[in-house]
């Protein structure tokens, strides 16, 4: 009987510390599931930060007068690495979720694309049917844009060589 006492102390004392260990393992389940939860959604709102930026950029600015616009190509905009750039925005102090600040902060620091003559060049001749025939730098980022017309080479427009923003 003292044997029996002492054998079901202990086959009870193994079970809970089963039950306590697993108790620990199923928190840090819960823990690592959570912080993968969390990684995807902060994932899927970057990615939705750059949807959401293209589509202020491009259409959401109607209550805002064109000279105060922020002004982009579609063709530069696509190019951009707008979540690298979403990161460095929130490193700097940037509001999170704040789409009409990250979009000015984005035309201000966006990279100029190494090709981005000959994509000024394709967007030229697809919206208006010319050929360029020389760009020459003005100051900064702004180019003047010339093409071939009658035998004379003119001006024709100014582009902005980091957003691909062109006006004539």
């Amino acid at each position: 009987m003292k044997h029996l006492k002492l054998f079901l102390i202990l086959v009870l004392t193994c079970l809970l510390f089963a039950a306590c260990s697993n108790n620990g393992a199923d928190k840090e389940s819960e823990q690592l599931t959570d912080d993968t939860t969390k990684a995807t959604v902060a994932d899927k709102a970057e990615s939705n930060i750059a949807q959401q930026t293209k589509e202020y950029i491009l259409k959401g600015q109607e209550d805002i007068p064109e000279a105060r616009q922020l002004q982009w190509s579609e063709t530069f905009l696509n190019q951009v690495d707008i979540d690298a750039i979403y990161k460095k925005y929130i490193a700097d102090g940037g509001k999170k979720d704040d789409i009409k600040s990250f979009a000015a902060y984005l035309t201000q620091n966006a990279p100029t694309p190494d090709n981005w003559q000959e994509m000024v060049k394709s967007d030229i001749a697809k919206d208006y049917d010319e050929k360029v025939s020389k760009i020459e730098l003005l100051q900064d980022d702004l180019y003047q844009v010339y093409i071939e017309k009658d035998g004379s080479e003119i001006p024709y427009v100014v582009v902005n060589s980091r957003t691909g923003y062109y006006h004539g």
